[in-house]
């Protein structure tokens, strides 16, 4: 028990390494009484809404600022043929971000969403699932089921840990569509 905390230890710092070691600051919206909605944070019980994706750009232009990326996403399912998800299967539809780094990814076969129909699916969840570049898949979240073509796949930071859930990068305006709020982004990492 005591080598498999310290294991997890160690994986949990090296996950928050890889994920903030190229982000310096986060904007984000303050928490707002019962409006966890949908996105990122509601994903992970938070009561945080959304910001204007205009800021992006603002954030960007900020004397000093190298990069600004707009982030956006939310809880989803990957479904086999029957549109049915085999067991508990919690992923995570979100846009592909302009500076992978910042967003501890890291592209490893294929290439970044470009069209409505793309998806890049990470490593372990490709590997699980017998997922290749071609593959058809199919996504579930509260608004419908949507298939897409696996163009590309990542890894992770922070070693297997990251593997608690199915990430599904898509562009930005399909997450929108899939699980966002148009015009409005979680955050930016900067």
């Amino acid at each position: 028990p005591e080598r498999f905390a310290r294991d997890l230890a160690e994986r949990i710092d090296r996950l928050l390494a890889d994920a903030v070691s190229s982000t310096d600051l986060v904007v984000r919206a303050p928490p707002e009484a019962g409006a966890g909605r949908g996105g990122f944070g509601a994903a992970l019980g938070s009561s945080r809404v959304g910001i204007d994706a205009g800021l992006v750009g603002v954030v960007r232009s900020v004397p000093g600022v190298a990069s600004a990326d707009g982030a956006g996403g939310g809880a989803a399912q990957l479904l086999d043929k029957a549109n049915q998800a085999e067991r508990f299967d919690f992923s995570f539809v979100s846009n592909w971000p302009d500076h992978p780094g910042m967003a501890a990814l890291r592209l490893v076969k294929g290439v970044a969403p470009s069209g409505p129909g793309d998806v890049v699916v990470d490593t372990a969840t490709a590997t699980e699932r017998g997922l290749h570049l071609g593959s058809t898949v199919r996504i579930g979240t509260q608004r419908g089921v949507a298939t897409a073509t696996v163009v590309g796949l990542a890894e992770r930071g922070g070693g297997t840990l990251g593997a608690a859930a199915t990430v599904l990068a898509v562009t930005e305006e399909r997450a929108t569509q899939l699980v966002g709020r148009p015009g409005q982004v979680d955050g930016i990492n900067v």
